[in-house]
């Protein structure tokens, strides 16, 4: 066999091999959404329900991450107030002692995971931020 020869079969082979693969995992889906219908209409299960399972699953686990995500950031903002200056501190307690709106309020599950009273991380003394900015 000449190079020709031999590269028009590689490439023949390719092309078969898209071909093959295209046509089983075709016949793959139908099989999976046959059986799947099936196994629904044995259990008395709708697609609407299933559906509607699905979106609740995943509200609910967005939420999670969204309240982790703010716990961590909670976190992070406590570590940091260490490096505050005397200023950033007044600013920070100016906004503390507004309210917070209506939409900025934690959600449920993240007050749920607040921490007790007796954890409460307490303010630095003021000996402390005297030693800070020195």
């Amino acid at each position: 066999m000449d190079l020709n020869e031999t590269i028009r079969r590689l490439v023949m082979a390719g092309v078969g091999a898209v071909s093959y693969t295209f046509e089983k995992s075709k016949d793959l889906a139908d099989t999976l959404v046959k059986k799947g219908e099936e196994t629904a209409a044995e259990n008395n299960v709708s697609y609407d329900q299933v559906r509607d399972q699905v979106v609740e699953q995943l509200k609910n686990l967005s939420e999670k991450i969204r309240c982790d995500i703010s716990k961590a950031s909670f976190d992070e903002l406590l570590e940091r107030c260490d490096d505050l200056t005397d200023e950033q501190r007044a600013t920070l307690m100016d906004r503390l002692a507004h309210p917070l709106k209506e939409e900025e309020k934690p959600c449920e599950a993240c007050a749920s995971d607040a921490q007790p009273e007796s954890e409460e991380p307490q303010a630095p003394a003021p000996q402390e931020s005297a030693d800070k900015a020195e």
